[in-house]
């Protein structure tokens, strides 16, 4: 991959880093916006805020190892003697995602549960982050396999080159 192309992905992680970290700061201050304007849903403020950060959390531990994935691809050792450290890696993605889409569950469950905690519309797009995270654990499950099968082709080949 040429430098132009990592440094260009590279700074897109970075704004999205910093962009993640601007709305962790922001997640309590909308919150408590809508308290005050719905007051029936202001004992949800907390326990929906925390849910807000840990999923952003968990998107930020996503951005990280994609940019040391990144420095593997440079390096191009992705596929060499790294290859169970770039294994370590997506296993961490696939965790980060399983929590998000837990945490999504979490909310979702909440939302049926609690007395106008949400209405019909949120409840049917915080189903739908769930269907899209399910996807991404199950998606990275797959590319897992496919650079473990990679891998060990390039070391095949090593060996009969």
């Amino acid at each position: 991959m040429n430098h132009a192309t990592i440094l260009m992905l590279r700074t897109m992680l970075g704004v999205l880093m910093l962009g993640t970290l601007g709305a962790q700061l922001l997640t309590p201050v909308v919150a408590n916006e809508i308290a005050t304007a719905t007051p029936e849903v202001s004992h949800l403020v907390v326990p929906y805020s925390i849910a807000g950060i840990l999923g952003i959390a968990c998107a930020q531990v996503v951005l990280v190892v994609m940019w040391r994935m990144l420095g593997l691809v440079a390096d191009d050792t992705i596929f060499s003697s790294h290859a169970s450290h770039a294994l370590r890696l997506v296993d961490v993605v696939v965790g980060a995602f399983a929590a998000g889409t837990l945490l999504t569950g979490v909310v979702a469950t909440t939302m049926l549960v609690v007395p106008n905690a949400a209405s019909p519309a949120e409840l049917l797009a915080t189903l739908g982050v769930g269907a899209v995270g399910v996807a991404l654990v199950l998606l990275m499950i797959v590319m897992r396999g496919l650079l473990a099968a990679a891998a060990r082709d390039r070391a095949e080949l090593a060996e009969v080159v």
